[in-house]
């Protein structure tokens, strides 16, 4: 609950981001007046990119965030806080931890072989992978051999071999 001594709070309780990564939230203040600017802060914990939206104070001191696009943020843990000016001096809420997994991750990857060598590239796509992410690919021969190797996602999501 907003005080004196924390003006502006998020309910955690009332925090939700839906399968196409839209947001909603609500939070209270003490001590702001209607129509007072909020503005929301979503930090990716590990990419440390950030998604900001604004909102209103309404005479009960609650404010509201209804359809945050969070979109550009990667699936994974996400801090959610809250900001605003009181007399001249930025006012942050607790940070709120949240984590996203709104996407289904996926791999696709192509195969060319080099005939005069015999040795094959392997190159391929993550779809809401990390950067920097390790990921296995298994190659199984005709008669049943295996092969595993590690593969770094780029910052594009390629990745190869």
């Amino acid at each position: 609950m907003a005080n004196i001594l924390n003006p502006i709070t998020l309910d955690s309780n009332a925090v939700s981001i839906d399968e196409f990564k839209i947001l909603n939230l609500v939070g209270e203040t003490f001590g702001l007046l209607p129509g007072q600017q909020v503005t929301l802060t979503v930090t990716h914990v590990v990419t440390g990119e950030q998604v900001t939206a604004m909102a209103l104070v309404n005479a009960e001191g609650q404010f509201e965030i209804n359809n945050m696009d969070l979109n550009d943020l990667v699936d994974g843990n996400l801090l959610i806080q809250a900001s605003t000016t009181i007399n001249g001096v930025d006012v942050l809420s607790e940070a709120v931890a949240y984590e996203m997994d709104a996407d289904i991750s996926s791999l696709s990857l192509e195969w060319h072989f080099h005939p005069d060598s015999g040795l094959v590239d392997i190159v391929g796509v993550a779809a809401d992978v990390l950067a920097g992410t390790d990921v296995a690919v298994t190659v199984t021969d005709s008669i049943g051999q295996t092969f595993t190797a590690l593969a770094t996602v780029n910052a594009d999501g390629s990745f190869e071999l």
